[in-house]
């Protein structure tokens, strides 16, 4: 018997909109389209990036999906350069990833920090030959920087508010599956019992 697999709204949106979708163990990918939030946030974000002449100039091209139900407890939007075999064989250059969960309970607010936050993350340089090499920095002090004097402190407090939102609905999730199983017996093989 399969388990059953509860779609939120916004992902049953993602569905019907998604040009593609994927299913692996428990987690379900979807790329959104060019109308989705996803899509409108992470442009304007890029628009505002310091290196957007030099991704226009190389035609630097970046892949978003969203992660059902999230990419791990504690991550909520990760930032990936592609191998040199995936560049080969689908021309995209970064990936971006979002917990599909965390960003239904985002205001629009808080989606460009956190796309800003992970465009942040990436480093591009131009060498003499006009060769572009595109790396991934680690998490700066200049970035938090950036982000309090735009943003301000709130936003510390609301991403809070939403750490406990998603506790609450995990145990949510755990009750009703415990509710689910039931207190039946042991499932599975009986116990093979050996005796002298």
């Amino acid at each position: 018997m399969s388990e059953e697999i509860q779609y939120s709204p916004k992902e049953e949106e993602l569905k019907s909109l998604a040009t593609k979708t994927m299913n692996q163990k428990k987690k379900r990918y979807y790329v959104p389209n060019e109308n989705d939030d996803l899509t409108k946030t992470f442009n304007s974000g890029l628009k505002a990036l310091n290196e957007i002449d030099l991704i226009n100039k190389h035609n630097v091209k970046f892949s978003l999906h969203y992660v059902y139900p999230a990419i791990s407890k504690r991550t909520w939007a990760h930032i990936m350069k592609t191998s040199p075999q995936l560049k080969m064989y689908s021309g995209i250059d970064v990936l971006i990833e979002v917990s599909g969960e965390v960003w239904e309970l985002l205001d629009q607010e808080q989606k460009n920090i956190l796309i800003e936050h992970e465009l942040m993350h990436l480093y591009l340089t131009e060498n003499d030959d006009g060769v572009l090499t595109i790396k991934l920095a680690q998490h700066d002090l200049i970035d938090f920087k950036k982000i309090i004097s735009k943003y301000g402190l709130e936003w510390t407090q609301k991403c809070d508010l939403i750490k406990s939102q998603l506790e609450e609905n995990a145990k949510e999730k755990k009750a009703k599956e415990k509710e689910a199983k039931g207190t039946g017996k042991r499932r599975g093989r009986p116990r093979t019992r050996y005796s002298n």
